[in-house]
């Protein structure tokens, strides 16, 4: 949708120049070459930024907006985030990004978490997936594998706001597209259309496929339940 907009940047280990000498990651041309981009502020920290301490731009109306952040993490991925609210009265999306699940639950195996929530029809629900889903994913993955812990995650997170808006009579939805990032490892959940991709060979892959009615196989399942 044209109201968000969501780079996603991951490099794991270290940028190392071409004689071999590692770079400063807070050289303009280190920034620029990990990002694509050139403008906007830096910070550099240790520990995990969170999705409260990145701002939105929410007087941007579309025309694409700058980098807010970004993190070195040393053997973790560095990552940038960016949202934009578009032509829309209010702000209805939602993220997370950089959440270490083993601070979540104790157990849970070393992964750190990044997910874009679409909302519709209001915030609720991407606010919602926002402040709980997180938290599902490390009480599942503390006794289940990433895959399975994944799909229990949405199922049990979906039930439990069903119930909550039933209460108050909201009519909102959200999207979910949420990427696990472990050493060698990338695990990646969606409902909805909102996309994962992966830079490969110089080229983005796609590694979602979109929940809509015009698939024959998605339509089916959908006049099934």
């Amino acid at each position: 949708p044209a109201s968000l907009s969501w780079p996603l940047c991951c490099r794991m280990g270290n940028s190392a120049s071409n004689d071999g000498r590692e770079k400063n990651p807070n050289s303009p041309e280190s920034k620029s070459s990990r990002f694509g981009i050139s403008r906007g502020s830096f910070a550099s920290s240790r520990e995990p930024v969170g999705e409260d301490f990145v701002g939105r731009r929410n007087n941007d109306k579309g025309k694409g907006s700058s980098l807010l952040m970004s993190q070195e993490t040393g053997q973790w991925p560095a990552f940038a985030v960016s949202s934009v609210q578009g032509h829309r009265k209010t702000m209805e999306d939602e993220f997370v990004a950089g959440v270490n699940l083993e601070h979540l639950k104790p157990g849970c195996p070393p992964a750190m978490m990044f997910g874009v929530f679409d909302g519709h029809g209001g915030s609720e629900c991407s606010s919602y997936l926002k402040k709980h889903l997180p938290q599902a994913v490390a009480e599942a993955a503390a006794t289940q594998d990433v895959s399975h812990a994944l799909r229990s995650a949405f199922v049990s997170t979906d039930r439990k706001f069903l119930q909550d808006v039933s209460l108050l009579g909201e009519d909102s939805g959200s999207t979910a597209v949420v990427v696990l990032v472990q050493p060698g490892r990338l695990t990646v959940a969606h409902t909805g259309d909102s996309r994962a991709t992966i830079r490969q060979a110089g080229a983005p892959r796609l590694l979602t496929n979109d929940h809509k009615p015009n698939r024959q196989d998605e339509l089916k399942r959908i006049e099934r339940s």
